[in-house]
C-alpha cells in the first residue's frame, strides 16, 4: 500500500530530485556551449516573473522543475555545432 513514508519520497522527489537533474542537465548545455565560444549565456529557473538574477542563473517566481538555458550567439554557429549543444 501506499503510506505516509512513501508520501514523503514522493514529495522529495518532485520538490528537490527532479528539479536538480533538471538544472544539471541544463548545466551540460552551458559547457558545451562555453567549449564553442557561447555569449550571452543564461539558465532559467521557474517561471513567470524574475525574482533574482545572480551570474547565469535567472530564478522565478513559480517555482518547479522548469528549466531552460539560453544563448545569443556561438563563436562558430553552424548546423553540427547547435546540434553538438
Amino acid at each position: 500500500m501506499f503510506g505516509l513514508s512513501d508520501f514523503l519520497r514522493l514529495t522529495l522527489s518532485v520538490l528537490i530530485i527532479l528539479p536538480a537533474v533538471s538544472l544539471i542537465r541544463e548545466l551540460g548545455y552551458i559547457i558545451a556551449g562555453k567549449l564553442l565560444g557561447g555569449k550571452g549565456m543564461t539558465i532559467t529557473i521557474g517561471s513567470g516573473p524574475s525574482i533574482i538574477k545572480f551570474l547565469i542563473f535567472d530564478v522565478r517566481k513559480y517555482y518547479f522543475m522548469y528549466c531552460w538555458s539560453h544563448y545569443d550567439s556561438l563563436k562558430l554557429n553552424t548546423r553540427w555545432t547547435n546540434v553538438f549543444v
